[in-house]
């Protein structure tokens, strides 16, 4: 408060009966010039809860603190304020009841006066927190109920008051962030509630930080007031506080869900060999949490299943080089969704709602986690950043976004959004989750991808034209092989990985170097991996004359022209 009021309503406090004025006027407020003054009492919000416990007409005092209402007097059953420029009557029997508009009644002193809607909507929202602060010894769980049903609560972020906010919206932010335990949003509304000059607040500041458990009401301290709201508010205000999981730990918990979701849906008594399929095809043990992926999409009888909006399904590469190719060239032209698992080392897992797809990078350093990626269909390419750091990092997106899509509560999801910084850039398809709630929240400049899917998959990008239909653009052949940083021969022990294996394979075999090539094949035909080895004598096959390759009627005319174009290679 703190500024002057009409002298119309100053001359109709003149008039009417101020018994309670006198006890009003040592919390700053001189009834003589209708101005709420500085008063430098240190318990000044003590005084107003004593005098509620004490006044036949409870109310007043927590009233005046966080309505910015300023007491006039009292009839029967009722009581009067003064709120901005208007005069307002609070019936005792409709305090708590229900629908304000029947207890709470405007009145203009003077045509001129205006009336707003103001104290019917303040009085919504702290009425729950003034029955709280009762004046009795036992607090009416049945008027508290009603109040906290009746409570319009704002979500904790749309907190924003300055030190020049009104006391009561400050006093009503503290109280409320002290007993609904929102531990985060107490700190920052007492960090500006702490500058303001106002006494009650800053009486109210020192009794709520001189104790772990003040007694903010008559015989209840702030432990009990908590342990009323949590039994008696609904389940927006009711539920206990909860230490928050790490970002980990959340993420292992949706996908967990995930995991039952999709052993519900399954009928396959034995999953088969899906598992051991794929580790053959990748020379490797999948991660722990690829591995826990494909053992339950396996016990599917259909192809896929829908989980909050991620449609899961798992694809073996395939192991014959020559039918892995056909396949790929069988696809639409910007289509490079064969080619992308083994030239990148990636695992189908699914589809995105828009037709994009989600690929799990197959990773010999990481037994525990495999990075996830994003296939643009309409591009037909892997681009970076990864979705996720994880299986279960995606998990835990792919929730949120369907919770955001269905009923969005930021105040819920944005702590749980800040544990998911360093998992992952949240773009692609969880923009929309930044979009409506994380928008503070800067995630990709703090997310190092740990995988180099992307970068193989770009390299690659030249041979797979190639390969699919005989198309090849010069100028971008030649940024690719300039880029590349190592043009040396793969080590021996790379042949066991296909990024490295196929892509040197193709490579030598359109640039013709011969020499290379043969080197390669000698050691391609002993590598782990299918893939390799079948590739290995369909390479040597295709340099000892053979023309066709699936679609591609000769190969040895698309390398001419190809080695023509670029003059001069590495």
């Amino acid at each position: 408060m703190g500024s002057s009021l009409p002298n119309e309503l100053v001359a109709v406090m003149e008039r009417m009966d101020r018994r309670v004025l006198p006890k009003w006027g040592k919390l700053g407020f001189d009834s003589r010039r209708g101005k709420v003054l500085p008063d430098a009492d240190e318990h000044a919000f003590q005084m107003l809860l004593e005098h509620d416990q004490v006044d036949p007409h409870p109310r007043t005092g927590r009233m005046f603190a966080l309505l910015d209402c300023i007491p006039l007097g009292s009839e029967k059953g009722a009581s009067w304020f003064v709120h901005g420029s208007e005069l307002v009557r609070i019936a005792d029997d409709a305090e708590l009841a229900g629908p304000l508009a029947t207890g709470l009644v405007t009145l203009k002193t003077t045509k001129q006066m205006p009336t707003t809607t103001a104290p019917f909507e303040r009085y919504r929202r702290v009425a729950w927190l003034i029955e709280l602060l009762a004046n009795d010894s036992d607090v009416d769980a049945a008027r508290l109920k009603r109040a906290l049903a009746n409570a319009d609560l704002p979500p904790a972020s749309s907190f924003a008051a300055t030190p020049r906010a009104p006391s009561s919206e400050l006093l009503y932010w503290l109280l409320r962030s002290l007993i609904l335990s929102e531990d985060a949003l107490f700190k920052k509304v007492l960090a500006v509630a702490s500058k303001s000059k106002a006494p009650v607040l800053r009486s109210a500041i020192t009794m709520v930080t001189a104790s772990a458990n003040p007694r903010l009401a008559w015989s209840c301290a702030l432990d009990d007031l908590r342990a009323l709201v949590r039994r008696l508010g609904p389940k927006s205000v009711s539920a206990p506080p909860k230490k928050l999981k790490s970002g980990d730990a959340l993420a292992e918990d949706a996908f967990e869900r995930l995991l039952a979701e999709l052993k519900k849906a399954g009928r396959r008594t034995k999953a088969g060999r899906t598992r051991a399929l794929l580790e053959e095809s990748y020379g490797q043990t999948l991660p722990k949490d690829l591995g826990a992926l494909v053992d339950a999409y396996a016990t599917l009888k259909v192809d896929s299943a829908k989980v909050w909006g991620w449609k899961i399904a798992v694809e073996l590469p395939g192991d014959d080089f020559e039918s892995w190719v056909e396949a790929q060239q069988g696809e639409p032209e910007t289509s490079s969704l064969c080619f992308v698992q083994h030239f990148a080392n990636l695992v189908l897992v699914g589809h995105a709602t828009d037709g994009d797809l989600f690929y799990a990078y197959v990773d010999p350093n990481d037994k525990a986690h495999s990075e996830v990626w994003w296939y643009d269909h309409e591009q037909g390419a892997v681009y970076g950043p990864p979705e996720a750091d994880s299986l279960a990092t995606l998990s835990l997106l792919s929730e949120l976004a369907h919770s955001a899509s269905k009923a969005p509560d930021e105040e819920r999801l944005e702590p749980v959004l800040q544990q998911l910084v360093g998992k992952t850039p949240m773009r692609g398809h969880f923009r929309e989750i930044v979009a409506s709630v994380g928008r503070g929240i800067n995630f990709e400049k703090k997310y190092e991808p740990k995988t180099p899917a992307a970068r193989y998959f770009g390299r690659a990008k030249w041979v797979m034209n190639l390969l699919r239909d005989g198309y090849f653009d010069p100028a971008a052949i030649k940024k690719a092989l300039k880029a590349e940083k190592d043009r040396k021969l793969p080590s021996p022990q790379a042949i066991h990985f296909a990024p490295e294996a196929l892509y040197w394979l193709s490579r030598s075999f359109w640039l013709n170097k011969d020499a290379e090539l043969q080197a390669l094949i000698k050691l391609a035909k002993k590598s782990r991996l299918p893939i390799v080895r079948s590739a290995a004598l369909t390479f040597d096959a295709l340099q000892s004359g053979r023309r066709e390759l699936g679609t591609l009627q000769d190969v040895h005319e698309v390398r001419r022209d190809l080695l023509g174009s670029l003059g001069k290679v590495p």
